[in-house]
């Protein structure tokens, strides 16, 4: 009972140095995301960066001419996910063959494919920056730990409406 009281006490403490903002103020977090990003861009010397006002940061690889989606569009896509890390760790990609492309509705995904999709005309080859709070936030995603910002190489095929 003794050593039940003191770890009761313990969390009692440990809560106190926390304030209800620090744990769900979604803006502090994608405030460190945009930070951590920037920092990794100029880290890795990327050119020809945009900033997009939700803290999407995208490079545009190869224009394309065609149609955007709208988030209720399907988009058939090739794409390579990785973690920002030094490795650049691949945790998902859309497959190699049969066929070489994934298709998704744009509502269904991360928030930050359906802002960065969003402004890209079809045939576009870009990679998207997304802090974490555009993407899976504090849930741990697979083989994504929780709060992390993520890199996608995407180029958008079709828009299927």
């Amino acid at each position: 009972m003794k050593n039940l009281s003191y770890l009761f006490l313990l969390l009692i403490a440990g809560l106190s140095g926390c304030s209800s903002t620090d744990i769900i103020d979604p803006n502090k977090q994608l405030n460190l995301d945009i930070i951590a990003i920037d920092q990794y861009l100029a880290d890795n010397n990327v050119p020809n960066v945009i900033a997009h006002s939700s803290g999407l940061r995208y490079r545009i690889l190869e224009a394309g001419t065609g149609t955007k989606p709208e988030v209720y569009h399907y988009v058939r896509v090739k794409y390579k996910g990785m973690l920002m890390d030094e490795e650049a760790t691949v945790f998902d990609q859309s497959p190699e063959a049969n066929p070489p492309y994934s298709t998704f509705q744009l509502s269904g995904v991360i928030q930050g494919w359906q802002i960065g999709l969003r402004l890209m005309p079809e045939g576009t080859k870009a990679i998207l920056y997304i802090p974490s709070a555009l993407a899976y936030g504090k849930q741990t995603s697979s083989n994504i730990p929780a709060n992390s910002n993520l890199m996608f190489e995407v180029e958008l095929l079709d828009v299927i409406e």
